[in-house]
């Protein structure tokens, strides 16, 4: 009953309350690994790493197999700088499930923060060629690169998904963010109104568009 109330309510947005039913369930049974998924998960929306992959570790031990867990445990050893860590999860996420694509854009992932440019790529090409319709998770290792500063390699997986999927929003939109950066303006411009285009409530981009001082006022 407690996890149920915990999940309802972390639903509805009570993070406390839902973090409370937990830690009750928890009294009651410390071996139940449900609490632990639940905590886990909160603490990794809220980005703190070091008791998601606390809470993510223990669930694992009880179902190994479970690869998008083990990708969320991955990517909280990625942002506590963990990197050699986080490489053996997404190994363990490969060996596991050869045939899902999410373990491969892990390891590229890890891989760019080993500086391993070209194994990063071909491996997230790997995931791509095996789940074309991932163009998501592969802008998502590209932003691993934006984030270190290193945009000359952000923009192959950013260009990436924009080739394979010219209708996603998102894709446009970090090709702009992306030029932007790189002091490319007249490219960024046009980037941001193929994504205004396609997703035109976006806020953030169409203040960033009048920011870059557009002549045409975004419209």
């Amino acid at each position: 009953q407690n996890m149920a109330r915990a999940q309802s309510l972390l639903a509805m947005g009570y993070i406390d309350q839902a973090m409370a039913e937990a830690n009750a369930a928890l009294e009651i049974d410390p071996t139940y690994s449900q609490p632990y998924r639940l905590r886990g998960r909160v603490c990794f929306d809220s980005r703190d790493w070091e008791n998601a992959f606390r809470n993510f570790r223990i669930v694992l031990a009880s179902e190994p197999d479970d690869i998008r867990l083990r990708g969320k445990l991955a990517m909280s050893y990625l942002e506590l700088g963990e990197t050699d860590y986080a490489l053996k999860e997404a190994e363990k996420m490969i060996s596991r499930a050869p045939g899902d694509a999410q373990g491969y854009y892990m390891k590229a992932k890890a891989l760019i923060k080993k500086k391993e440019y070209k194994n990063a790529y071909d491996i997230a090409m790997s995931g791509l060629r095996m789940a074309p319709k991932t163009t998501n998770e592969m802008l998502e290792v590209g932003d691993v690169a934006f984030k270190d500063k290193l945009y000359d390699q952000a923009e192959i997986y950013y260009r990436e998904g924009v080739a394979r999927d010219p209708k996603n929003a998102s894709a446009h939109e970090k090709m702009c963010i992306l030029l932007r950066a790189q002091g490319k303006n007249e490219k960024a411009i046009l980037e941001c109104k193929k994504s205004l285009a396609l997703k035109p409530d976006n806020g953030y981009l169409r203040k960033m568009l009048s920011e870059m001082k557009d002549p045409r006022g975004g419209k």
